[in-house]
């Protein structure tokens, strides 16, 4: 996945399990009040300190591996699992194409 992070930000954060989390956390937070049971807070603590410490941080591309965060499947099959489903139907009667709406 190709995304914009700052460039103070190492994408490897992204991708780290909770003990390498906690590590990085007491390294670069000693005295963090994040819950160290909770991995998006670790990253996010992590993340907001590195952007105060870099206040003038651009952002870059960058790629981030998702098969660790994922596993073997592409981002879209685990997306996919949570998009709403539309279907498109034909009315009973048909309209002649000048009064042709679409039902959403």
């Amino acid at each position: 996945m190709i995304c914009q992070v700052p460039e103070c930000i190492d994408v490897s954060y992204f991708t780290m399990k909770n003990t390498d989390l906690k590590k990085k956390l007491k390294e670069i937070i000693p005295n963090s009040t994040a819950s160290q049971t909770v991995n998006s807070e670790m990253r996010q603590a992590i993340y907001n300190r590195l952007l105060l410490d870099n206040p003038n941080s651009q952002l870059i591309e960058r790629e981030i591996d998702t098969k660790s965060i994922f596993g073997e499947k592409d981002v879209y099959s685990n997306l996919e699992k949570q998009l709403p489903d539309y279907y498109l139907f034909k009315a009973d009667r048909e309209k002649p194409i000048r009064n042709m709406t679409v039902v959403v």
